[in-house]
């Protein structure tokens, strides 16, 4: 095989996935980050809106508008959690690099694969890798663009509810219990 057509050396190979691998796992804390301001969005909107709640008492159009805000608030919520969801199932060969492979070995045994680990077989382990990190990245960005929308919808309806409260009640919204 040519060296244009298998990206360069063996060096430059490793160096071109970790480089990869670098990316990949910046990608983590992003849409993780994402998902908290998601998440906890929706738990303050959730809030305020029962705060309210008593002071809707049996209107029934106000009601209504705080059963689809709850649905919706649920959905943003269960979304933005999907993403923090953990994925440690390993489905390839046993890894040097996952961290879940590593705590399963002895540390000694550990020590004596990883020292007798080839350049190819660390460059096989590093690419495996990335594409597993790139699937779990692909599942958090779905449950986080879900979240968005979820939570994107339950905004008017929020400032709706709201506005009907005041109606109702003649008063501005609670803010806070109490």
């Amino acid at each position: 095989m040519s060296e244009s057509a298998d990206h360069g050396s063996a060096d430059k190979q490793i160096e071109r996935a970790i480089k990869q691998y670098d990316r990949l796992q910046s990608f983590f804390p992003r849409i993780e980050a994402r998902a908290a301001f998601l998440f906890a969005l929706d738990i303050a909107l959730a809030g305020i809106t029962a705060a309210n709640l008593p002071g809707v008492g049996c209107a029934r159009p106000a009601l209504a508008v705080a059963a689809v805000l709850a649905a919706s608030l649920a959905l943003g919520i269960l979304f933005a959690l999907l993403v923090f969801t953990t994925h440690l199932a390993n489905p390839s060969r046993k890894s040097l690099l996952y961290f879940g492979d590593i705590a399963a070995m002895a540390a000694a045994d550990y020590q004596e694969a990883d020292a007798k680990e080839t350049a190819d077989q660390f460059l096989d382990d590093l690419r495996r890798q990335n594409w597993r990190n790139a699937q779990i990245l692909t599942h958090k960005y779905r449950w986080a663009g879900l979240s968005f929308r979820a939570t994107a919808a339950a905004i008017p309806l929020w400032l709706l509810f709201l506005i009907m409260n005041a109606y109702l009640t003649g008063h501005a919204p609670v803010w806070k219990p109490g």
